[in-house]
């Protein structure tokens, strides 16, 4: 009987966070959605601070952004570094990939490439994210972190 509720546990956990949050496939269609929204904020600018301000809007209060810098922390210096990045960087034809969702209760968390020229220069970005819904609401981003290069090295082809 106790060997039964050790294996029971994990299942009860999963399904009943699974109840109190969005499912899987909702929260891929929302972060996918996020994402379509900020390539249009990007491509479509009218300014930095606008399209800054709209990317803010993408975050929660008290989110934190890991780039290749120190960590940002919260929607307002997020909007300011976003307003500063987009005027020196002039990003242009943003398309960001999400290549994998997975939800549980109330978080979601997704990892992907973006790629986008600066200046006119090609460039990819790969990225991971956690986001949170409050309240039954939308998901907002709790955490993006982001680099240019992969850690690990290309693997040589080996031939026999």
């Amino acid at each position: 009987m106790k060997l039964a509720l050790l294996f029971a546990a994990p299942i009860l956990i999963a399904l009943a966070s699974s109840a109190m949050g969005q499912s899987a496939e909702s929260a891929k269609k929302e972060v996918m959605e996020l994402g379509s929204k900020w390539e249009a904020a990007v491509n479509n600018r009218t300014s930095a601070d606008a399209a800054a301000k709209t990317i803010a809007a993408f975050f929660t209060d008290d989110a934190v952004l890991n780039l290749s810098t120190s960590p940002t922390v919260g929607k307002t210096e997020i909007e300011k570094l976003y307003s500063t990045l987009i005027e020196k960087n002039d990003p242009s034809e943003v398309a960001i990939k999400v290549t994998d969702v997975q939800a549980a209760g109330n978080l979601a968390w997704a990892y992907g490439t973006t790629s986008e020229k600066l200046h006119g220069k090609p460039i990819n970005i790969f990225w991971g994210a956690v986001y949170e819904s409050s309240d039954g609401g939308p998901y907002k981003i709790k955490m993006l972190t982001g680099g240019t290069q992969s850690l690990v090295p290309p693997q040589e082809s080996s031939s026999k």
